[in-house]
């Protein structure tokens, strides 16, 4: 008699030890074992990481490429467009008079004996603090022609007038500030340009001394 019959009844022992090791081996014939599935998983969350990390370093770049954006939009670009006219300034207009936060100046930029004039001051308008720039020609006799060559927007967001901060300071040729204004037309040979500007939504100070190269005395 067949001593297995009655272990498993209607079953032979090596019919049950034969199963046994189907189950033993079905991991390395048509699945993972667990050993697998835990390196597999492992390598997951490590690639997952990564990802993530690149992911985070590419985010990370497009906000200080968008803060890069508006800082030129608020500061850089409106400080190096009124350089470019100050340094080449002919004469400081008395009128409209220059104060801390306008000013008017000539120019001739083509060398052509054709004078231009541009104006430089804080405006608010929209919700929005800018510095207007308006250009126009000048007659021989020192009159506007209207109506301006052009008006910019220069700058948003700017707050040097809620911080009272000067958006210019005059200086004479030895250096020494101009504050009466009055002397500024016929004294002032450099002026430092100043801008405060809310810039991804903290404030910014940049400023810039620009001497003035022709004017006449």
């Amino acid at each position: 008699m067949d001593d297995s019959a009655g272990v498993y009844p209607g079953y032979r022992l090596d019919d049950v030890v034969a199963v046994i090791r189907r189950f033993r081996h079905l991991g390395d014939e048509e699945g993972f074992s667990l050993a697998e599935l835990l390196v597999s998983l492992a390598l997951l969350g490590a690639v997952l990481g990564v990802a993530y990390a690149v992911a985070d370093v590419v985010r990370a770049g497009q906000r200080v490429a968008d803060r890069d954006a508006q800082l030129a939009r608020a500061i850089t670009y409106p400080m190096t467009r009124m350089s470019e006219i100050l340094i080449q300034n002919t004469r400081i207009e008395a009128v409209p008079a220059p104060t801390g936060y306008a000013l008017s100046v000539r120019t001739d930029q083509n060398v052509d004996d054709q004078q231009e004039q541009h104006n430089f001051r804080l405006v608010t308008a929209g919700g929005d603090t800018y510095i207007e720039q308006s250009s126009f020609l000048m007659t021989a006799a020192g009159d506007r022609v209207h109506p301006a060559r052009y008006v910019h927007q220069l700058g948003t967001n700017i707050t040097n007038v809620a911080d009272a901060i000067l958006l210019f300071r005059y200086y004479d040729t030895s250096g020494v500030e101009l504050t009466n204004m009055g002397q500024v037309p016929h004294n002032a040979r450099s002026v430092r340009i100043t801008i405060r500007a809310t810039v991804d939504g903290r404030p910014v100070t940049e400023s810039v001394m620009v001497s003035f190269r022709n004017r006449e005395d």
